[in-house]
């Protein structure tokens, strides 16, 4: 599946990366980098893109790349394990509704979704292209 084969348009929008501060805490405990300093490069220099299958499948914490459009029972089975929502979600994108952009940390040369594994899923099954919050940290001691 390439990126041609979604539409463009999308109803993500910047999100709260305030509201996120449980998942910046995981992520900061995992690469060991202050989450503080994490929701404020977020905040102040993440960019709002679209996800390309170059990126998306490089995110080592989510199996939403490998869902086909229409494959609600993979997102129902994943959605379950984590007690998400997802029909909730469906039905907001396919009203209309605008929903929070998932987030995404590049960190030396991995991406790592720092929220928004129930949105991907659901966007993937919709046959949507995500738009997601990028925003990049650099190692201080590999300058990378």
């Amino acid at each position: 599946m390439n990126n041609d084969d979604f539409p463009t348009l999308s109803p993500f929008i910047a999100p709260d990366v305030f509201a996120e501060l449980g998942e910046f805490q995981r992520v900061g405990e995992l690469f060991g980098i202050d989450s503080a300093t994490l929701m404020y490069v977020a905040q102040t220099e993440g960019e709002l893109v679209l996800l390309r299958n170059s990126v998306w499948e490089q995110l080592g914490n989510t199996d939403s790349h490998n869902i086909d459009a229409g494959d609600w029972d993979t997102v129902a089975h994943h959605s379950d394990a984590v007690k998400r929502n997802y029909i909730d979600l469906r039905n907001k994108i396919q009203v209309g509704h605008q929903i929070d952009a998932p987030i995404i940390l590049k960190y030396r040369s991995e991406y790592h979704l720092v929220s928004g594994n129930t949105r991907l899923m659901v966007s993937r099954a919709l046959g949507i292209m995500p738009v997601v919050l990028l925003f990049e940290v650099f190692d201080n001691e590999t300058g990378l």
